[in-house]
């Protein structure tokens, strides 16, 4: 009987690892893609975190980047850049990505499709 418990506890938590070396592969795989479709002529990225869901099936990147400070009025420190906000999403089935978007900066984010493009499909 003891056999039985450990051999299901040890498979159980075996499992659980599994589980979770998908979720870390699907988010490196994520971030990669960010950093593969990211602009070589734009400022340069740091990722700063990975949130991934249940299963790893749905995983969403931040990063940041420099951007040149607005000029701010009486204030004795001048700062010449500060970091914006960039962040991808993307969507998996097992480990295989069935979906990627940028979420911001809105530069990136593609643009919804017209009435005009969408009666030309048809």
């Amino acid at each position: 009987m003891k056999t039985t418990i450990t051999r299901v506890i040890l498979l159980s938590a075996l499992c659980g690892l599994c589980a979770c070396g998908v979720s870390y592969r699907n988010g490196k795989q994520c971030e990669a893609k960010m950093l593969e479709t990211y602009p070589t002529q734009e400022p340069a990225i740091t990722i700063q975190r990975r949130a991934v869901s249940h299963n790893g099936i749905r995983v969403v990147v931040e990063a940041t980047y420099q951007v040149p400070a607005k000029p701010q009025l009486n204030t004795l420190l001048t700062v010449k850049t500060v970091p914006a906000p960039a962040a991808v999403e993307c969507v998996f089935d097992g480990e295989s990505m069935s979906s990627f978007k940028w979420i911001s900066p809105v530069k990136m984010v593609p643009k919804p499709a017209t009435a005009d493009a969408q009666d030309q499909r048809r």
